[in-house]
């Protein structure tokens, strides 16, 4: 009879283990908790974002000439090595304009003179960025990268007096070492989305527009708003 009671009572405890226990005791059910699932700490990515470029420079031995703002877009494709990246970028920026005039009396009459000056650039850049984790979801970085840029100078040149109107158009292009150095700031939406705030500031070796003019680098600041997609 005792055996009996025994019995009964070791089966009908079975209905009061905790959820928990039994799953990982018997295998009778699967636990509803959520699983942490962490970020990879490598692997392949891509990259994109839109450029405003606040500041852009020609610095020469003779002067400087400031440009208006320009804008652009880069793409790039790298891999993750833990906090280490590096990538490979296109980039094309445009719209930094510069102008420049001069009236003068040239001993028989008034002449007016304008140089317009619009500058572009197509980079291959090779990059590499050191991240630093600020919690789950944010993160910063500094980057620096070097490479090759094709920079187009498009020149217009207007000479008006009483008598005579001219305009004159040109673009120059020319293959440059180029470099930049900066520093952002992450938010990650997702284990593989994320965002990026960036700001660099980029340079080139000297370019020369006519045989015996001066020459002259271009230096220019650059903001980036992107994305990044981690596969």
């Amino acid at each position: 009879m005792k055996l009996n009671y025994l019995l009964i009572g070791a089966l009908a405890s079975l209905f009061f283990v905790p959820d928990s226990y039994a799953a990982v005791k018997y295998g009778s059910k699967k636990s509803t908790a959520t699983p942490v699932v962490a970020s990879a700490p490598g692997g392949m990515y891509v990259s994109g974002g839109l450029l405003y470029l606040p500041s852009v420079t020609f610095v020469s031995d003779y002067n400087d000439a400031d440009f208006d703002a320009g804008y652009g877009i880069r793409v790039a494709a790298g891999k993750s090595f833990g906090n280490f990246r590096v990538e490979g970028e296109l980039k094309y920026t445009d719209g930094a304009e510069y102008e420049d005039s001069d009236r003068y009396y040239d001993g028989y009459d008034w002449v007016t003179e304008t140089w317009e000056y619009v500058n572009s650039q197509f980079s291959l850049m090779a990059n590499g960025y050191y991240d630093i984790t600020l919690g789950d979801k944010f993160g910063l970085f500094v980057t620096a990268g070097i490479g090759l840029v094709r920079d187009t100078v498009s020149i217009s040149y207007t000479y008006e007096d009483s008598s005579d109107y001219d305009v004159y158009d040109a673009d120059k292009s020319k293959w440059l070492f180029g470099y930049q150095i900066g520093g952002g700031m992450s938010y990650n939406m997702s284990s593989n989305i994320s965002f990026d705030l960036m700001y660099r500031f980029g340079g080139t070796s000297e370019m020369r527009l006519e045989n015996g003019a001066p020459g002259f680098n271009v230096d220019s600041h650059e903001l980036s708003l992107g994305a990044r997609y981690k596969f």
